[in-house]
């Protein structure tokens, strides 16, 4: 049975199944324990400011949002930007855009958030260096059937282009498959 070429397509679909395989399969949870305690310190930080009581009654004038983006100032000027991951959580504050207002962080903040940050750097080298490799072996193999073999799991993405191989044929018309079986162009007379 003739074996199946490597398309563009099924190549960027197998790069894509990786990326998406790495990033699920990483642990992420000291990760998300950490991004939470800064949330819940940064959340009170802005409540601090802007109490919830208040913000519900700017709320009624549509004067207020949910602000997913914080600007940070630390003790040495700098300043830096932390981001909640989900609206679910982050404090109301008055419509503003994020870079209007600058708060004081405290330590711990700027620890966790540094923390966080190191955790998630690791993580992302770790997932480009994986489907790196994976990327690596796609591009240089020129077969599906051999790509299945070395790696089971593209199976899902792999096996609808194997299957459907030759399927063009049958979808023609047959008077036209007819035809081109009685003149045969190109043989010799």
């Amino acid at each position: 049975m003739a074996k199946t070429r490597l398309t563009n397509e099924i190549r960027d679909n197998l790069i894509a199944f990786a990326k998406r395989s790495a990033s699920e399969a990483y642990d992420t949870a000291k990760e998300d324990e950490l991004q939470s305690q800064a949330e819940d310190l940064v959340r009170a930080l802005v409540q601090e400011k802007f109490p919830p009581r208040d913000m519900k009654v700017l709320a009624k004038y549509d004067v207020s949002r949910a602000d997913r983006c914080i600007r940070l100032v630390n003790d040495g000027g700098g300043v830096f930007v932390f981001n909640f991951r989900d609206d679910n959580n982050t404090p109301v504050t008055p419509k503003r855009n994020c870079s209007s207002r600058g708060f004081q962080a405290t330590p711990e903040i700027i620890r966790l958030t540094a923390e966080v940050k190191k955790l998630s750097d690791k993580r992302e080298k770790e997932i480009a260096d994986l489907v790196g490799a994976y990327r690596s072996m796609v591009r240089s193999a020129r077969y599906a059937e051999d790509v299945k073999d070395i790696w089971p799991a593209s199976a899902d993405v792999l096996d609808p282009y194997i299957e459907r191989k030759g399927n063009a044929v049958v979808v023609a018309d047959p008077d036209v498959l007819k035809r081109v079986q009685a003149t045969n162009l190109g043989a010799a007379a």
